[in-house]
């Protein structure tokens, strides 16, 4: 299954998140938690919320672009995320949006809502720790490791043809978004 990512519509989640949670946040605890809504998106849509790559890292799950941009010292400065979410120092970010939920569903800010309620308290590294239990996660050794979202599928009770259908649906909106994007 491949996914497209979505900058802007990562970028207002975090703000959301943000401004929900707390502002500033952690870095990790910011992709911990947007690591989540895509996973349980996944799980309860068959389409993640920011459509960004699925990972495996040394600190647990986490999604791929979205780690690259709150670490990103030298990022474009037309860059969408930018709009929503700054970096402050090594492992911090701020929200710069001001427009509420932005794009965002009442289904997103619904699930965002419940992961800050369920894991908002949690200290990062406990966080972390819950993360690293979840099936699909391995320990990457150094770097990263793809995660492939049929395994999250598979642990929540899919069955392959539910699987198939989805995965189909997932392929149609790639092209889709493809085409429109060009």
């Amino acid at each position: 299954m491949q996914f497209v990512f979505d900058e802007r519509k990562a970028g207002q989640a975090a703000a959301y998140l943000l401004r929900r949670h707390g502002d500033p946040m952690e870095s990790t605890r910011l992709v911990t938690l947007l690591y989540l809504a895509d996973r349980q998106s996944l799980i309860d849509t068959g389409y993640t919320v920011t459509g960004d790559d699925l990972i495996s890292i040394g600190t647990g799950p986490a999604l791929a672009n979205i780690l690259e941009l709150v670490t990103c010292s030298a990022c474009d400065p037309a860059t969408p995320w930018l709009r929503y979410v700054q970096p402050i120092g090594e492992d911090r970010v701020t929200c710069t949006a001001s427009d509420g939920r932005g794009a965002l569903s009442d289904y997103v800010t619904a699930l965002l809502d419940g992961l800050c309620d369920t894991y908002g308290s949690l200290p990062e590294a406990k966080l972390c720790a819950v993360t690293a239990e979840l099936p699909e996660w391995s320990e990457p050794g150094s770097g990263s490791e793809p995660i492939d979202p049929v395994t999250i599928l598979r642990a929540a009770g899919y069955s392959d043809e539910d699987i198939e259908e989805t995965s189909g649906l997932v392929a149609s909106m790639y092209w889709l978004r493809s085409v429109l994007d060009r």
